[in-house]
């Protein structure tokens, strides 16, 4: 599709027919070092890449200003943006379409409050993500994923954070108000009995359930139908229906993880939670010389059950009341009563070392 060329700038179009368009992405390397030529190598160790899409000889990308209500998109000589370093260009692919159709693509989308200067982010909203969206405007084509992969990845991590730090927030005002402190317990603590073990318990659950989930792979499947056939041609009136959006496609994929995430982090936390209750009873009716020999039995007897319960959780088992009172012979009426005896088993143990340790 036309003569390659290394250097920036001399890339030759192919001669197509006419009202036939080349779209083809530029990647530069960010200045990760400040040492001229190591900037390639460091982009390509790092994956922080800065794009602008070519079109009608133009280059079209995205940056940050603080100038409220003006667009941050701007246009410059395609692979020639002077604040980077030129690494590589992508070929899209080939576009029937004439040139004031796909300025008002640009026009409609650089035009919008989405893409103004001040709406910039480094790491969720950057050139690269600007870059994506008019190529998928213009050709229902997404660039690959390596070109702002480190930037997703690093916005993953912080959806990831903000969505648990929200869920904890709303899950522990829940529990807080359903278990508040009263008689012995209030006057040793103005929190919640169980709030320390359902705040530890959810924030270890939804680590644990992140790397699983991020183990398995499953937020970086491509939809079936997301990249179009070599070498075809796109007509800008009539674009294909039938592609799905990748980015759209992983994103309902994220959200309905992180969903799963809650579930299972409120599950194990409510369990785990009562039984931290139940054991701050039995911990109260101990002898005071016996209280080091029953934490160490509590803690022994207990860390299985709580591994265990977390792992429940996290693969959907976990069956876990919504009322103090579950319907009797319910599933997880039963469930609970399982837990309860295994609950007071470790607490039967912990009191037996404690009062022989008091003896």
């Amino acid at each position: 599709m036309g003569a390659e060329t290394s250097r920036a700038g001399q890339y030759q179009e192919p001669e197509l027919d006419e009202g036939v368009l080349e779209v083809r992405l530029s990647v530069y390397s960010l200045d990760m070092t400040g040492v001229g030529v190591l900037n390639t190598i460091g982009a390509s160790i790092t994956g922080a890449y800065h794009s602008g899409l070519v079109v009608c000889e133009e280059e079209w990308a995205f940056g940050g200003h603080e100038d409220a209500g003006k667009s941050g998109v701007y246009r410059c000589q395609p692979e020639m943006n002077e604040d980077y370093q030129f690494y590589d260009r992508i070929v899209m692919g080939r576009l029937r379409a004439t040139k004031e159709q796909v300025l008002n693509s640009v026009r409609r989308i650089g035009g919008s409050e989405a893409w103004h200067g001040p709406s910039y982010d480094l790491i969720e909203h950057n050139c690269n993500h600007f870059a994506s969206d008019l190529c998928w405007e213009l050709m229902r084509q997404r660039p690959p994923d390596w070109v702002n992969g480190t930037a997703e990845s690093i916005a993953r991590d912080r959806r990831k954070t903000r969505v648990g730090k929200e869920a904890l927030k709303l899950s522990l005002a829940s529990y807080r108000s359903r278990y508040p402190p009263s008689g012995a317990q209030a006057a040793v603590s103005d929190d919640a009995p169980g709030a320390r073990a359902f705040q530890d318990t959810f924030t270890s659950t939804w680590e644990l359930a992140w790397e699983q989930t991020r183990q398995g792979g499953t937020l970086d499947v491509k939809p079936d139908r997301s990249v179009s056939p070599a070498d075809e041609e796109l007509d800008i009136t009539s674009l294909p229906t039938d592609r799905q959006d990748i980015i759209e496609f992983r994103r309902r994929i994220e959200k309905d993880a992180f969903s799963a995430m809650v579930t299972a982090s409120k599950a194990a936390a409510h369990v785990v939670a009562a039984a931290a209750r139940a054991a701050a009873a039995a911990r109260a009716r101990q002898p005071v010389e016996g209280l080091a020999a029953w934490d160490a039995a509590w803690a022994r007897e207990s860390a299985p059950l709580l591994k265990s319960w977390r792992e429940e959780a996290i693969a959907g088992t976990l069956k876990v009341a919504l009322s103090e009172a579950p319907v009797p012979n319910s599933p997880e009426a039963t469930a609970q009563l399982a837990r309860d005896a295994q609950v007071q088993a470790a607490l039967k143990l912990a009191a037996e070392e404690a009062e022989e340790a008091a003896d």
